[in-house]
This record gives structure tokens, C-alpha cells and sequence, in this order.
């Protein structure tokens, strides 16, 4: 082989490093190269420093997360103990009252456990009278925003249906989609019972104005005594005003109590008389008059005690009187015998000469409105007036004792 010539080698080798083009260019001296390198450094250098940043960066947010994993959990557990210390009854839903789980206090007053109770299944807790209008208010909710009845609810303990007040609002979704509905039901059982005593209490006071209205009409009405003078009137009526006005400021006090016929007879003596006086004698069983009653039967008592202030017993230092009344057996049924008698008078009374008001009460409204039995003994001795009355609830309150 023939030997290749220096200045031959020397072309091809150049010829073989030529580069195509869009290569990089190599750089032509020293100094190109040391700055390439220097650029390549402060490149690297750079890329290390970013990574270092996003590393801490990625440190921070896993530290973040574990915090906020951190109070999550704990936002859970104080809600969780939240839900289980209330005394109200919990619960959660989808829309339509589709339930989803109920608290443990749901679990203890109704005996239902979730899988009973999720669904539909808590309607069966629901007393079946409020059934319907429950749903209706879940069908309204979704367009009101919450929920809000009131209904009564069954306590496994006893089985008794107790009324409840149940609100629940939504959480909703960041574009405002109801997620989920929580719940809370309050026992306003005793709330309840407040209120319709409430009502029936101002019902029985409206009931008492009227009568008490009427009763006024009627003493304007018959106090005018044919043979008496204006201040005979005056006198009269404000006495019986008066003693109207005690029996009804009693009754106002408590309109379904009763009124205790001993205290009734006491303080219209009281009244009467004006302090505590050793002429009268008052004795007898408890017994509670109704109301309508105790009306009566105290405008009686007053009528007997002014009668015996201004010409019987009471007129005179020695007279007495006794009040006594006994309940007593009349063929099977009891009966209420109250005596009025009067003794020691210094002259016999004697009848009156024209039947007046305080006749009238004893033997006409008395038989009239308490089918009492009344009978007036205008005795020598004094006068002795006895009432018999049949046990009956128009008569007497429910916690009369026979």
C-alpha cells in the first residue's frame, strides 16, 4: 500500500470534523470555553437552589396538612363529643327527611339504632296524628331553607308520645348545593303543657268576667228594696260588691283550684265583724267549691252575717253563732248539710214583714243555682238557717274529699 501524504491526512481529518448544519457550535478558544463552563455552573447552581426551595416548600405543606389533619380530627372529636353531651336529640339527612344516622341520645329515648332509624325509618318514632304535616314541612324545607315542626315523638321507657320542637339546616356545597341536613330536636313537652293550661286559665278568667259581670247587674238590680233610702242602697250594695269582690279576687288566683268553704265563711265574718270575735264558732270538714259555687254561697254568708250584725246575734255583746256543716249519707248518695245557727238574743226576731234580697239569695237563687234545700227558722232563740246540698261536680271541685 502506498503511503498517504501528511498534507492528504491533514485534509481529511479536517474534512471529517466539519459539522452539519444546526449543530452547536464548539467553542473556538480557551476563554469561549471557560465562560460556556462558568454559565454551566451558575446553571447548576441555580437548579440546585430551586430544587432546595421547592423542597422546603414541599416540607412546609406536609406540615400543613399534618396540622390541618390535626385539627380536623380534633373538630371531629369536639363535635362528635358536642353531639353526645347535648340532652336534644341529633341527627343527620339527606333531602325529604332521608334520614342518615341519629345520636346515641336518638338511640336511649327512642330505642331505635341507626339501621331503624336511617331512611324513613325515624317516622315511626312520629305520633301517627303528625305524621303528614312532618312531611309536608320536609317537602318545604328545600325552598325555605330549613326545617322547623312541631311533633310528638314516641320514649321507649314508658311509650308515651312527648312533643318535640325539630329544626335542621343544610350545609351546602361551594356553588350552593344542599349536601346534607343536621338536625336537632328539643323536648318542649312541659312548654306545652304551660301554654295550654295558659289557655285554658285565661279562657276560665274571660268566662269569670262575664259572670262577673252579671253578678254586679243582678245586686244593682235587686239591691233597690222597696222601702229603703238612698243610703240603705248605697250601704247595701257596697256590702255585697264587696263581698262579691272577695270571692272572685280568689277565684281570679287560681280559676280551677277551688275555693275552701271554711276560708270562704271566715273571711266574710271577718269582713262582717271586723276582727276575730269569740261570739262566733266556725267548724268543718275541708271541702273546695267551684267557683261559680263559691260565688253563690259567699253573698249568702254575707247576707246572714249583716243580718246578725244589724239585729241578731251580733247586735248584742252575748249572742253567738255557730257555723258547722257536715257531709252525710242520703240513701246512697252524699250530701253537704250546712247550718247557720244563732243564739242568745236580747229580743226574738221576727219575720220580716216583705221578702227582700237576702231572703230572695237564701231561698230562691240558692235552690236555683246549687239545688240546695233551704230553710229559714225564725226561732225564739234566734234565727237558724240550714242548707243542704248534693254532692255535685258543678258544686264542688275535683279535689273535694267526701
Amino acid at each position: 500500500m502506498m503511503p498517504t501524504r501528511p498534507s492528504q491526512q491533514n485534509t481529511s481529518t479536517r474534512t471529517s470534523h466539519q459539522q452539519s448544519p444546526g449543530e452547536q457550535q464548539l467553542p473556538a478558544s480557551l476563554e469561549e470555553l471557560a465562560a460556556e463552563n462558568a454559565r454551566l455552573r451558575m446553571f447548576l447552581d441555580e437548579s440546585e437552589q430551586s430544587a432546595e426551595r421547592g423542597r422546603l416548600l414541599f416540607a412546609e405543606a406536609r406540615a400543613e396538612q399534618a396540622r390541618l389533619e390535626i385539627e380536623l380530627s380534633r373538630s371531629r372529636d369536639d363535635l362528635q363529643l358536642l353531639t353526645t353531651a347535648i340532652p336534644q336529640l341529633v341527627w343527620r339527612s339527606h333531602d325529604e327527611g332521608r334520614w342518615t344516622s341519629g345520636s346515641p341520645q336518638w338511640q336511649a329515648y327512642t330505642g331505635q339504632t341507626d339501621p331503624r332509624s336511617t331512611g324513613r325509618g325515624w317516622l315511626d318514632i312520629v305520633h301517627p296524628d303528625d305524621r303528614d304535616h312532618t312531611m309536608q314541612a320536609w317537602h318545604a324545607a328545600r325552598a325555605r331553607g330549613e326545617l322547623a315542626v312541631e311533633h310528638r315523638l314516641r320514649r321507649e321507657s314508658d311509650g308515651t308520645y312527648r312533643w318535640f320542637q325539630t329544626r335542621a339546616v343544610p350545609r351546602r356545597e361551594t356553588a350552593g348545593a344542599i349536601q346534607e341536613w343536621f338536625g336537632i330536636s328539643t323536648e318542649i313537652h312541659e312548654l306545652k303543657a304551660l301554654q295550654d293550661r295558659q289557655g285554658i286559665l285565661l279562657a276560665e278568667l274571660q268566662q269569670q268576667a262575664r259572670k262577673a259581670l252579671a253578678g254586679i247587674r243582678s245586686l244593682v238590680r235587686h239591691s233597690a228594696e222597696p222601702h229603703s233610702s238612698s243610703a240603705d242602697y248605697v250601704a247595701h250594695l257596697d256590702g255585697r260588691l264587696n263581698a262579691f269582690a272577695r270571692v272572685v279576687s280568689a277565684v281570679a288566683r287560681d280559676p280551677s283550684g277551688g275555693i275552701a268553704l271554711g276560708g270562704l265563711i271566715t273571711d266574710e265574718l271577718l269582713a262582717c265583724v271586723g276582727a276575730q270575735d269569740d261570739r262566733v264558732r266556725v267548724a268543718g270538714p275541708h271541702l273546695l267549691l267551684q267557683s261559680k259555687a263559691a260565688e253563690v254561697f259567699g253573698l249568702a254568708v254575707h247576707e246572714l252575717a249583716t243580718n246578725a250584725l244589724k239585729y241578731g246575734a251580733l247586735a248584742t255583746n252575748r249572742g253567738q253563732v255557730q257555723i258547722s256543716w257536715r257531709v252525710e249519707d242520703n240513701e246512697g248518695a252524699p250530701q253537704l248539710v250546712l247550718m247557720w245557727r244563732e243564739s242568745r238574743l236580747s229580743q226574738p226576731i221576727a219575720p220580716p214583714a216583705h221578702r227582700g234580697f237576702g231572703l230572695t239569695m237564701l231561698e230562691s237563687t240558692l235552690p236555683r243555682e246549687l239545688h240546695a234545700q233551704t230553710t229559714v227558722d225564725f226561732a225564739s232563740d234566734g234565727l237558724i238557717c240550714t242548707m243542704i246540698l248534693p254532692f255535685e261536680r258543678s258544686v264542688y271541685a275535683a279535689s273535694a274529699q267526701v
